[in-house]
């Protein structure tokens, strides 16, 4: 196994499964990626094919997020329920076969989201911050820096 990940049940974090996944191999000139669920349905190791090592592991992350969606079950990356629930933190999969112009589409989209978001989370900071202290800037964690490179980033491309 080249990565693993624990999961937990939304409203019983002692129900938890386990994601593995394994490196990817050639097989009759087709790549295959093994990966298996514990936890959830068949447990069984299963392959997730492409064209080369990249597209199979991608394919990987396809099949574990459609499996996960797939039981009906909420999962999340944190055991207990908190406020701003993580999920599984596998991404979504971008359909890339509907062309070039419909993923740049998306990725505008996306991109937008992401800025809202942060600006939201900022004031929230601030807010918060202000409480205590109505001088004191935003804290520069490298989550906090991320976001702000991201908007900049975004700005730049809007323009």
């Amino acid at each position: 196994m080249i990565a693993t990940r624990r999961l937990y049940e939304r409203g019983n974090p002692r129900r938890r499964i386990e994601l593995r996944v394994g490196r990817p191999v050639c097989v009759q000139g087709l790549w295959a990626c093994p990966y298996q669920i514990l936890g959830i349905r068949n447990s069984r190791v299963q392959p997730a094919f492409g064209e080369d090592s990249l597209q199979a592991l991608e394919l990987v992350f396809v099949a574990l997020r459609g499996a996960l969606d797939a039981s009906g079950r909420r999962f999340s990356f944190a055991p207990e329920d908190t406020r701003e629930d993580p999920g599984v933190m596998i991404a979504r999969h971008m359909p890339y076969s509907l062309g070039r112009s419909f993923e740049e589409r998306l990725n505008r989209i996306l991109q937008r989201e992401i800025e809202q978001h942060a600006v939201k989370l900022q004031r929230r900071v601030q807010r918060k911050d202000g409480r205590a202290d109505r001088t004191r800037s935003v804290q520069q964690t490298p989550a906090n820096m991320a976001l702000q490179r991201l908007g900049a980033r975004g700005a730049r491309s809007a323009r």
